[in-house]
């Protein structure tokens, strides 16, 4: 039971993380881009710059092992390893999957690399476009503060999501002819591996 209500309540996100982007489309571009997916990134990536995929992955692990002992305590609290609770176990392991590549890794790359980030790039260009959704994707998880972890940690995880977002969008941009399939992997991957842990 816990399985599918985890399952719903992911379903239930991504759902709602796309509509803004949905109505915007159909509002506002389907006359150009006949195709939601297209615009939005959900699309077979392929990989124009193998230097930048690694880059990326790279760059984006060394960054969590620096960071993690600092964010220790936010993991704790984190949504993704609130069934991580009661130790590893085929129910726990289930359901941080369904959290990590659906309910945050799905629903967030779709609307903060998929729809922010390329109309602010189309806008914007590149550098300032990607710079404003990744901002903006830190900002996001600026209300863990009022979990009571203070202003310094809150602080590093607005830096670290910010600077992973950025990331992500030159893995999608530059590397992945605009498909949001990479980072929602490396996402989901990244989010697993923190749940994961969380059991042990």
């Amino acid at each position: 039971m816990e399985i599918l209500e985890t399952a719903i309540e992911s379903l239930l996100q991504v759902l709602i993380f796309s509509m803004i982007p949905f109505l915007a489309w159909l509002i506002f571009a389907r006359k150009k881009e006949p195709s939601f997916f297209k615009w939005i990134g959900l699309t077979k990536p392929v990989i124009s710059d193998r230097k930048i995929v690694v880059l990326v992955i790279a760059s984006s692990l060394l960054l969590w092992v620096i960071v993690t002992p600092l964010l220790q305590p936010l993991m704790d609290q984190s949504a993704t390893t609130d069934y991580s609770k009661n130790g590893i176990s085929a129910s726990a392991v289930t359901q941080v999957i369904f959290m990590s590549f659906i309910k945050t890794g799905l629903s967030e790359e779709l609307f903060f690399r998929g729809f922010l980030g390329k109309r602010l790039i189309s806008k914007f260009g590149f550098i300032v476009g990607n710079t404003i959704q990744a901002v903006l994707f830190g900002a996001a998880h600026s209300f863990i503060v009022l979990s009571g972890c203070g202003i310094i940690l809150t602080l590093t995880l607005v830096a670290v999501a910010a600077t992973i977002g950025w990331l992500q969008g030159l893995l999608n941009e530059k590397a992945a002819n605009g498909s949001v399939i990479p980072s929602i992997l490396l996402h989901g991957i990244s989010n697993t591996v923190t749940g994961v842990m969380a059991m042990f």
